[in-house]
């Protein structure tokens, strides 16, 4: 899956074509209206807007399963952690099995950011791996599944995670140093040295790294 991957989208600001697709009575129209209520946290109506796309956007489609994430974010960010719940699960039911679908992953990633918070590891973990099933390329829910996994002391099943982050984003200190983290509780002092000795050579401006490898060299 990860070499079926393109992001095509090509994230060019045209504030022209924004405000003609947002005077369409449209799906799209009210997911842009609904996204800018969201960025000015006006939680409810955005999602009264996502709602009124819903009414509109055809089923089965891309757009549709979109809106639905976004109004689940909606309701989570105003609080109503089952609503938004319902919501994201929702538009992982709708979306295709198989193949790539960056709503459903985005949604799965929602879910199990959701259980991660309340301490759900085992369910946090499955919803943070249908997340990665759907979009292999995802960074957030690559650091995720790390954190997750760690947390509930699988540090060994952690490690490819954070690595494949780096992979993704080489300017990922945090997930560099959570691999660390990860090889120091599993006493590989060894390896964490090495890996926090590259870290700190590939990334010389963030101190994280330089103190963690100090405390290593101190206390190993």
């Amino acid at each position: 899956l990860a070499t079926q991957w393109r992001n095509t989208e090509l994230a060019v600001p045209d504030p022209l074509r924004q405000e003609l697709d947002m005077a369409v009575q449209s799906g799209l129209s009210f997911e842009l209206r609904g996204v800018r209520a969201l960025e000015s946290r006006d939680f409810a109506v955005a999602a009264d807007l996502f709602r009124q796309g819903l009414a509109l956007a055809a089923p089965g489609s891309t757009l549709r399963r979109s809106l639905r994430h976004k109004l689940g974010t909606a309701l989570a960010l105003s609080g109503d952690a089952a609503g938004a719940a319902r919501e994201f699960e929702e538009t992982v039911r709708l979306a295709p099995k198989d193949g790539l679908d960056e709503p459903a992953a985005k949604a799965s990633y929602s879910l199990g950011i959701l259980h991660a918070g309340n301490g759900r590891h085992t369910e946090a973990a499955q919803h943070l791996t249908t997340a990665l099933r759907y979009n292999p390329n995802y960074f957030e829910a690559r650091v995720a599944l790390g954190d997750v996994l760690r947390s509930a002391g699988r540090f060994e099943t952690s490690l490819p995670h954070y690595a494949a982050a780096v992979q993704l984003n080489p300017r990922a200190a945090e997930a560099r140093l959570s691999y660390a983290m990860g090889l120091i509780r599993l006493r590989r002092y060894a390896e964490a040295r090495a890996w926090l000795e590259d870290s700190l050579r590939a990334q010389p401006d963030r101190p994280e790294l330089a103190h963690a490898l100090a405390r290593l060299l101190a206390s190993a």
